[in-house]
């Protein structure tokens, strides 16, 4: 489903609407940003990310590393994993770096070791001991998918679209057209669609991300 398609379905919900094409498009990537990717309760699968690139590595001297620009939150305290300097291919084991608060990081020995801690902050991911040489970094995250600017798809238009479909109806017949029945109904439509993702998510994730990082199970 396109962003265009998402919001010839919305109308249709809402009485067959032609008047409110520029308030879908703006309510869908807010709803997106503001209510499904800020869901405190879980991330569904489709947004993790495990992350690698040449030019992911620390450098000598500096304690932090800069996140990737699409990161939105960290998977669980262990989400961050380094390689030895010798090291290069997948034959060679990802060491992890356990995640603390930044205060207890930056209190952390500054030089001369190989990294142990670190802390999310900002854009930032702060790394202590500070490295001493580059070590290649891979990063386990939950990732803001691509806002719905134009006519494209994205991650929630292919995986679950009737839950931001229905969340975006939901709210315009709520905060537009002062229709309750209809926000009601359409926001049940939208819990029944999240509830069907966080099944789906809890499967997933429990099953294949201890897999996915080495885990014994």
């Amino acid at each position: 489903m396109t962003r265009n398609e998402a919001r010839t379905l919305i109308a249709a919900k809402l009485g067959f609407r032609t008047d409110l094409d520029a308030t879908i498009d703006a309510e869908l990537q807010l709803v997106q940003s503001e209510t499904l990717e800020k869901d405190h309760e879980f991330k569904p699968w489709f947004l993790f990310a495990d992350y690698t690139n040449a030019s992911f590595v620390t450098a000598p001297g500096v304690d932090y590393v800069s996140l990737p620009s699409d990161f939105l939150l960290q998977i669980e305290d262990t989400f961050l994993y380094f390689q030895e300097p010798e090291a290069t291919g997948n034959e060679f084991p990802w060491s992890p770096i356990r995640a603390n608060l930044l205060s207890q990081v930056m209190a952390q020995i500054t030089t001369d070791g190989v990294p142990s801690f670190c802390s999310v902050q900002g854009s930032r991911l702060y790394i202590r001991p500070t490295p001493q040489e580059v070590y290649t970094l891979r990063l386990f995250y939950y990732r803001k998918d691509t806002e719905l600017t134009s006519d494209i798809t994205n991650l929630w238009l292919t995986h679950c679209p009737t839950w931001l479909v229905n969340a975006t109806a939901s709210k315009i017949a709520d905060e537009y057209l002062q229709d309750e029945a209809a926000a009601q109904k359409l926001a049940n439509a939208a819990a029944t669609a999240r509830k069907r993702v966080w099944l789906e998510t809890e499967t997933r994730m429990n099953t294949g991300l201890d897999l996915l990082k080495g885990g014994d199970d």
